[in-house]
């Protein structure tokens, strides 16, 4: 009985350590594959990187399924960021640890249409490695497809230099750990190089509240053209949708772009939030128009995901739109 025991402790703790190195990736979030690339969303934050990431995990070094000797290595400021961490409008705290040689070299700070270089480790606050990729090597992927709390993080960082990113979980996985670990954590990021991509647009003056010549709808949607459209056709009855696209936060926050995706992408009604839906349907192809969409018509007043909330504000190009078939 007491080798049967031993043999059941020993099968538990290798289903453990095997579920603790598991192919799933975290700070890098859902890993979109052909089969469900049609079904992404309109933010995409942190659903573009094309493959999944491998944690970090206890078994890398030995038999530590629980943790502890990760718990061990762990800085020892994972609870307390120091006093002379900085501290950004949106809570998240950075402190560099290696800064870069700006006297001697030109520094550089990437853009949120970069792709960047890094090596990472990702902590939960106990202590515990849930991402890393020191053991992988190096990792690229573009600024904007990463949780927003690392992304913010990364804008503030010169190409060359170390830092430590303490990332409360609204800016993380949110209270509930969709799609990662729940709650704060902590990210130490090297910064190794960057490619520059599209540059932003300039943040559009008003965004905080429509202007006079601004019409509403029923809902609460308001919408301006800037652009007339070519087209002779309102989209009224679209069920696809090909579209340019930028989206701002009401304090001027970039969010999200079509070019992050390519020139142009397709969107169905099921992709978008309503508001922005509602507004696609009210144009002709070639038109630009500017959509203050409410709350309700958006993704709500508050969310524990990292994700953008409160008014937004899209500026959208009608490339072309279709008519029947199973999109909607």
């Amino acid at each position: 009985m007491a080798a049967q025991r031993g043999r059941r402790v020993f099968w538990l703790l290798l289903l453990v350590a095997s579920w603790r190195g598991s192919d799933i990736g975290f700070l890098f979030r859902g890993a979109v594959t052909s089969r469900d690339a049609h079904r992404r969303d309109l933010v995409l934050l942190t659903t573009s990187v094309a493959q999944v990431l491998r944690p970090g995990t206890a078994c890398a070094e030995g038999f530590d399924p629980f943790g502890e000797q990760q718990k061990k290595k762990a800085p020892k400021d994972l609870k307390n960021p120091p006093p002379d961490a900085q501290v950004t409008k949106s809570g998240l705290k950075f402190k560099i640890l290696k800064p870069a040689d700006c006297e001697s070299t030109k520094c550089s700070k990437p853009y949120i249409f970069d792709k960047v270089s890094v090596d990472f480790t990702g902590y939960e606050l106990d202590g515990r490695t849930f991402d890393s990729s020191r053991k992988r090597g190096r990792m690229t992927f573009q600024v904007s497809q990463v949780i927003r709390g690392w992304t913010e993080g990364l804008l503030n960082m010169n190409v060359g230099e170390t830092a430590r990113l303490w990332i409360p979980s609204n800016l993380a996985f949110g209270s509930a750990g969709k799609g990662g670990p729940a709650g704060d954590i902590v990210v130490d990021v090297t910064l190794y190089g960057l490619k520059r991509g599209q540059p932003p647009p300039p943040v559009p003056e008003g965004l905080d509240a429509p202007p006079s010549d601004a019409e509403f709808t029923k809902s609460g949607l308001a919408t301006k053209i800037l652009k007339p459209g070519n087209g002779t056709e309102v989209a009224t009855e679209a069920t696809k949708v090909t579209v340019v696209y930028y989206g701002w936060t009401a304090d001027g926050q970039l969010f999200e772009a079509s070019s992050m995706r390519g020139p142009a992408v397709e969107l169905q009604q099921k992709n978008v939030p309503k508001g922005v839906w509602e507004g696609i349907l009210l144009m002709r192809e070639g038109e630009t128009r500017r959509l203050w969409v409410p709350p309700a018509l958006g993704y709500g007043s508050e969310r524990d995901d990292g994700g953008p909330c409160g008014p937004l504000i899209f500026d959208v190009s009608l490339q072309s739109f279709e008519k029947g078939g199973f999109f909607r």
